[in-house]
This record gives C-alpha cells, sequence and structure tokens, in this order.
C-alpha cells in the first residue's frame, strides 16, 4: 500500500513517482534507485504507470510493446537508432495494442497475424497494416534475444504482408505551376521546401524558424536529417526566400516556418487537403509534397547535381539505393 504523501500529491503523480529539482523521478521498489524521468509530465506519468505495472500478470502484449518502445528510445539517445522510426513506431503501435493487447505473447500466432492484414486489407489500411506488421515481429525478435517471454518462434516471421503497389506520380512544371499560382501563401511555402529540401512532408513542416541560417552572405536551411542524423545545409534562392517572406514577415515570431494561427506546425493531413481542393479547382491530376519530394531529385538529376548530393538529401544508406530510386522513377515517368 502506497504510504500518504506529505504533499498530499497535488500533481496526481502516479506511486513511487515524485517531483523533485524541477524533474519528475521514479523510485524502483527492488533496488531503491532513483531514475530521473525528465520534465514533461505526461512522459514521466506514462513511464511511472508502466514500471508499476512490472509483474508478471501484467505483462501482457499491451505493457510488453510499450517496454519495447521504452527500449528503443534509449537506442534513439544513443544514435543507433533514428528518431524518425521510433515516431513512426509510436504511431503504428496503438492499432497493435487494441487488437492484441490484452493478450500474452505465448497466445499470438502466424495465423492470427494473417487475420490481422486480411481484416486490415478490406478496410482499406492493408499497406498501414503491414508497417505494423514489421514492429510486431521486432518486438517478437526482442523479446525472444532477451528472454523476456515464454516463446521461442516469432509468429510473424514466415507471414507475407499484403500486396503494395507503388504510387507513381509525376508532376510536370506546367502542374507544380498551375497549383503554385492558386495556392496560399503557405502551401506554396510548403511546396518549394518539399521539393528543394527533398524532404518527407512531416519534416518539411515541422522545420523551425532558427533553421534559416547564414554563412557568408548566403542564406540556407540547416537541418538534420531524421534518418542519417547529416547535417544538410540547402541553399536558399530568390524563390523559396521569397515564398518565407510571404509568410514569414521580419516582424513575425512564431516558431516554425508554416505555423497554423495557434502556432503549431501544419498536419500533412491538412496540407494535402489544401492542395487537394486546388487541384480539384484547376482541373489538376492529384499530388502531394511526397511527389514534389520525387520531382525534386529527379530535377537535381537531370540538372547535373552530384549524386552523392541527392543521397544525403534523401537520406539512402547508399549511392546504390538512391540510383535505384532514380532509375526507377524515371522510368516510370
Amino acid at each position: 500500500m502506497q504510504r500518504e504523501r506529505k504533499d498530499g500529491n497535488p500533481l496526481n503523480l502516479p506511486a513511487r513517482c515524485h517531483y523533485k529539482h524541477n524533474a519528475f523521478w521514479y523510485i524502483h521498489a527492488l533496488t531503491g534507485k532513483w531514475e530521473n524521468l525528465g520534465t514533461d509530465i505526461h512522459h514521466a506519468r506514462h513511464l511511472a504507470v508502466h514500471y508499476n505495472n512490472d509483474t508478471p500478470a501484467n505483462h501482457t502484449m499491451a505493457w510488453i510493446i510499450d517496454d519495447y518502445l521504452l527500449h528503443f528510445e534509449q537506442l534513439v539517445k544513443l544514435k543507433q537508432k533514428a528518431a524518425r522510426t521510433l515516431s513512426d513506431y509510436q504511431h503504428y503501435a496503438l492499432p497493435l495494442k487494441a487488437h492484441f493487447g490484452a493478450l500474452n505473447p505465448e497466445m499470438i500466432d502466424a495465423e492470427q497475424v494473417k487475420n490481422y492484414l486480411d481484416i486490415n486489407q478490406q478496410l482499406g489500411r492493408g499497406v498501414r497494416a503491414n508497417r505494423e506488421k514489421t514492429l510486431l515481429g521486432s518486438v517478437f525478435a526482442w523479446l525472444i534475444s532477451t528472454g523476456g517471454g515464454n516463446i521461442t518462434v516469432n509468429p510473424c516471421t514466415k507471414i507475407g504482408g499484403n500486396k503494395e503497389t507503388p504510387r507513381v506520380r509525376y508532376v510536370s512544371d506546367l502542374d507544380y505551376l498551375a497549383i503554385y499560382q492558386l495556392a496560399t501563401p503557405q502551401v506554396q511555402l510548403a511546396m518549394q521546401l518539399a521539393y528543394k529540401t527533398l524532404q518527407n512532408p512531416a519534416e518539411v513542416l515541422r522545420i523551425q524558424r532558427d533553421a534559416i541560417q547564414t554563412d557568408q552572405g548566403v542564406h540556407f536551411i540547416h537541418l538534420i536529417h531524421s534518418k542519417t542524423n547529416k547535417a544538410l545545409k540547402i541553399e536558399i534562392d530568390k524563390q523559396l526566400q521569397q515564398a518565407i517572406d510571404n509568410v514569414l514577415p521580419a516582424t513575425s515570431t512564431q516558431h516554425y516556418l508554416l505555423a497554423s494561427r495557434l502556432g503549431t506546425p501544419y498536419t500533412p493531413t491538412g496540407i494535402a487537403a489544401m492542395l487537394h481542393r486546388y487541384q480539384k479547382n484547376g482541373g489538376i491530376a492529384s499530388f502531394g509534397l511526397q511527389d514534389l519530394k520525387v520531382k525534386g531529385a529527379l530535377d537535381l538529376a537531370q540538372s547535373g547535381i552530384a549524386i552523392e548530393t541527392i543521397c544525403d538529401l534523401l537520406g539512402h544508406k547508399s549511392l546504390a539505393v538512391t540510383e535505384n530510386f532514380l532509375k526507377h522513377h524515371l522510368n516510370e515517368n
């Protein structure tokens, strides 16, 4: 039974979680060790509840998936895994926990995994279910390697994923200009950033104002790639500078280059909806920021930019991957 707190617990913290010296701390029951949980109260509460439920009776898939994500978070801090992958996994974990969360790991077999894929294929989210299955397979592989569960076989190993058909939409210069002229300044800037930085839509929309820097009179955007952790310097040309100025006047104090009235970054779905509206009004076949990223890579290659530069911008592991990427999209178009 938890001892009554002297302060009455005004922050409503879970058992064994305390706020001291401007941080949240958890006292582990077995060792008495104090662990710094950081300064975010929501994150601290989540960790404390997770630790408090660390008993064999509570080791269902929901708890195990959360435990794997905490393990993965440590690998990100050690720069052994990418922060973008962790973010993706955190989203993939939600439907997995909703479907498998109440089960113990030894209760899940290959047939249940296949059934999960089939159900989601019928719901129109077959490709997303493939990504979720990848996470589930990683959780089981980790569980087996650490001996954390009463299992010896990964139920995901021999199960193929739902069929995926790559979406290819080459955006011509005419299509780009037609939509650009219809778009608001915010969407124009999003289009320019996707085309010129070659980053994924989520990263494009979270570029912060202080990413704009100057070196010997040359303005550029300084980014750290979410997959490779490489530093990128992308020169700001006249068109991009004009788009930035239209959205971000000198007197503005907003944190992100692209922010809503509340100061929060736009979401990929929000920008996609606006693009779709302009495309419908202009009679242009649908395209998104991801398609503009592909267009940017192809246009750089055709203009003679070194493949090493394109590889760094795309975050590919090798030049061979970039070569295949460019060949694939050039052949399709």
